[in-house]
């Protein structure tokens, strides 16, 4: 952490990370694979559970390694608000340089703040979601991106995924390395939990009880009360001039070539 401007992480955390712990749903740990026993309101988009298993690879052809896989096989997580699944090396032996996160958010759903060691890159397959990231100067950025969007966010690069309105969103996330993975990532929860109640109300201005509240279960997905329009979002984070730019709205690019069945998009961003 000793990155990123101390002043400016607080800053951003109170809003993307801490501003929700007060209204969200305390959640369970994605860990289990399973759902964990809350009704699920179903509203994000994308499959509601995963496919089944696929069959036992045959036993004569253990040699040969597989270089195909599904993730709508993969293990799917499940809380209130939200799901993922993934692809790494664990899963799939032929991944060498990158693991793949496959998640959907409901509306009003955060996926809480982290920071990966990989570098990220992110796509809006369907839906709306709104990402909010600080970068090394402490300066923060929010921006709302659609189906077809994507980002670029740093290895070490906190930043949070809230779900919009009116579907929530399915998205792919790629990381730079096979070993990555969804559910061993820093989070700002974890890092609530490690810090003494006393320095986060002085921080942050807070009573240390919110915080100690905080404490009894671990985030991953939160449902926020209000998640606010985008103008509003920008205020509250406090947005500086000069900011990393992590957002680009690619669905919005012209189209370099199309036909039959198939459109290609290009930018030279």
């Amino acid at each position: 952490m000793s990155r990123f401007q101390r002043r400016g992480f607080l800053s951003i955390a109170g809003l993307a990370g801490l501003g929700g712990v007060a209204q969200a749903m305390p959640m369970g740990a994605p860990h289990s694979g399973k759902e964990n026993g809350r009704k699920m309101a179903g509203t994000s988009p994308g499959p509601s559970k995963a496919h089944a298993p696929p069959a036992q690879q045959n036993p004569h052809a253990a040699a040969i390694p597989d270089f195909v896989a599904s993730l709508n096989r993969a293990e799917m997580h499940k809380v209130d608000g939200g799901w993922a699944r993934e692809l790494n090396h664990a899963q799939f032996h032929a991944l060498k340089d990158l693991a793949v996160v496959n998640m959907g958010l409901e509306v009003g759903c955060m996926r809480e703040m982290f920071w990966r060691q990989q570098a990220e890159w992110g796509y809006v397959v369907s839906g709306r979601c709104r990402i909010m990231s600080l970068d090394e100067q402490g300066r923060s950025s929010v921006d709302d991106v659609g189906a077809g969007d994507i980002w670029s966010v740093p290895a070490g690069t906190p930043h949070s995924i809230i779900g919009l309105a009116p579907t929530g969103a399915e998205i792919l996330m790629f990381l730079d390395d096979a070993d990555g993975s969804e559910f061993h990532t820093n989070s700002i929860s974890a890092w609530v939990a490690a810090t003494p109640p006393e320095l986060l109300e002085k921080n942050f201005n807070t009573p240390q009880q919110v915080f100690v509240a905080s404490k009894k279960e671990p985030r991953w997905i939160s449902r926020l009360s209000n998640p606010g329009d985008l103008d509003t979002a920008r205020k509250n984070a406090r947005i500086r001039p000069g900011a990393e730019k992590i957002v680009y709205l690619f669905s919005r690019s012209n189209f370099y070539a199309r036909s039959a069945g198939v459109t290609c998009r290009l930018s030279t961003r």
